[in-house]
């Protein structure tokens, strides 16, 4: 049995415990709780027996009784030796003997972890003050050793784990590009030279392992050479499963189709898709005027560039960090840089939380299926771990603080002089159509103006509804009318006029030589 937890009475050490154990052991073995207490009942009964008269232990019966079995004599004083018997108290092997209402008197108990061939191991106890809890998680309150579990771990176990997977799960971790360690962070302790992880792919898969139904004992394994460096692309780490040198891969791994040949992927648990970052937006004139773009070196990115937008090969520009797309960006196709970048959208919130002000996405969102963790081909654990990641994903706030910590620090831009705001959507937005609106509003104005000009000019009797202070439309109609009056009009008509305007614009009633 290994990793067994139980519980047994305790038996405290004192001087004369340990004088009979030497002497005892020298003849016949260790002696264990059970034995203590035979022997303390022992001489309980033989201090309670020299308390009485020793002819009144004597049996009255000379003869053996018939219906006495084994012709076992039954002392008449047995009731006198009960009362003595109840009345001993002494300091024994097992501590104080005092029964109490014919019992022992209750002890405290040792909590033990059975593990395995190493035997017994005392974590803890329980004292009478704290009671007699109903069950194991409530000893673990004063359990004052961690607990080994089966698989020789002080993680405690969830349910169970399956027989195929034998010892801890191999994990291997790829080496993250040097600008990109938000994703995963391998560092060695200069000590020990063991390595330890952080990155929001680490923390995502803690937090998975704490979803599952049971227990999952593994090792991270870094994917390095023996000089710490980079021991291959992603691809070839990927393979190393098929090669049964892994049994999973952590880290910053995309989802491709080619390489779910050799792997099974569990869901994505990141953002998916490939976008392109400000300075031309077209793909076909990036191609017909041959600038150059950018990549991440080692990512699947470049055969989507070479395949399916036919970019040539010699206009590709890999890169390993954030500040090497920003030299890079700085410096354009015409000085050893580049004009665009092509990444998948993680990376792209990293580089935008450090580059906000110069920077924005262009164009549409090419589909990826995103970062995911591979296991073998067949792999039972795939399911359970999908299945924990959608439970991961959909919590916002899980998701929030992850992304907040490693992928969103100085997201906000503070540069006074910066053409694009941090909170800019690269979406269609309202102010996408503000020229529009300007002139779809100037047009219509201007309409609607020539409309009511016309209806004053040809119906002089709708002057009558237009309000006195509308000047403007009131000039035109003077000066339509005035013109008509001398070139069409008879004389005898202009005396005819009930409106006028003078130099100041005022009206003026019944004044016939006004347009003259």
């Amino acid at each position: 049995m290994h990793g067994v937890v139980g519980v047994r009475p305790y038996l405290p050490n004192s001087k004369c415990l340990q004088d009979f154990k030497n002497k005892w052991n020298k003849t016949s073995g260790d002696i264990n709780l059970f034995g203590s207490w035979a022997y303390d009942t022992v001489w309980a009964l033989a201090m309670a027996a020299k308390s009485l008269n020793p002819t009144a232990l004597e049996s009255h019966n000379s003869s053996i009784n018939s219906i006495e079995p084994f012709g076992i004599r039954v002392s008449e004083s047995g009731p006198q030796l009960l009362q003595k018997l109840l009345q001993t108290k002494f300091e024994g092997l097992s501590g104080e003997f005092d029964l109490i209402k014919g019992q022992l008197k209750p002890t405290d108990y040792e909590i033990i972890n059975v593990r395995g061939k190493l035997g017994e191991r005392v974590i803890g106890n329980w004292s009478l003050e704290n009671g007699i809890p109903h069950g194991l998680d409530k000893s673990m309150k004063i359990v004052r050793k961690p607990i080994i579990w089966p698989g020789n771990t002080k993680v405690p176990p969830k349910g169970w784990v399956k027989p195929v997977f034998g010892t801890r799960l191999r994990i291997g971790v790829p080496i993250t590009p040097a600008g990109f360690k938000e994703f995963l962070k391998i560092e060695w302790d200069p000590h020990t030279n063991e390595p330890s992880f952080s990155g929001f792919s680490y923390d995502i898969f803690l937090a998975v392992l704490d979803k599952l139904p049971f227990a999952l004992p593994h090792k991270f394994i870094p994917f390095t050479n023996s000089s710490r460096h980079n021991n291959g692309t992603y691809d070839e780490l990927l393979y190393q499963i098929k090669l049964k040198k892994f049994d999973a891969v952590v880290g910053d791994t995309t989802i491709v189709a080619n390489r779910t040949k050799y792997v099974d992927f569990t869901s994505p648990y990141t953002e998916s898709g490939v976008s392109m970052l400000p300075a031309i937006s077209d793909i076909d004139k990036l191609k017909r005027n041959d600038h150059f773009v950018g990549y991440l070196k080692n990512s699947y990115v470049k055969e989507l560039l070479t395949q399916q937008f036919n970019f040539s090969e010699s206009k590709l520009r890999s890169y390993k960090s954030s500040e090497e797309y920003n030299d890079a960006m700085s410096k354009g196709s015409n000085d050893g840089g580049i004009d665009a970048i092509f990444e998948e959208i993680p990376y792209v919130k990293v580089f935008l939380s450090k580059y906000c002000s110069k920077y924005r996405v262009v164009g549409p969102t090419y589909k990826s299926a995103g970062f995911g963790f591979a296991f073998q081909m067949g792999s039972p654990l795939v399911s359970y771990i999908s299945k924990a990641i959608l439970n991961i994903t959909q919590d916002p706030k899980k998701m929030q603080e992850l992304e907040s910590k490693y992928l969103e620090h100085g997201a906000k831009c503070e540069d006074p002089d910066s053409k694009f705001s941090s909170d800019d959507d690269p979406c269609l937005s309202v102010y996408s159509f503000s020229g529009l609106f300007i002139i779809s509003g100037t047009v219509s104005i201007f309409s609607y103006l020539t409309h009511l000009i016309k209806l004053c000019c040809n119906r002089p009797s709708a002057m009558k509804v237009i309000h006195p202070d509308s000047s403007l439309c009131l000039w035109f109609v003077v000066t339509k009318r005035e013109k008509s009056f001398h070139m069409d009009v008879p004389n005898n008509l202009h005396a005819r006029a009930d409106v006028s305007v003078n130099n100041n614009g005022d009206h003026l009633q019944n004044s016939p030589t006004a347009f003259n």
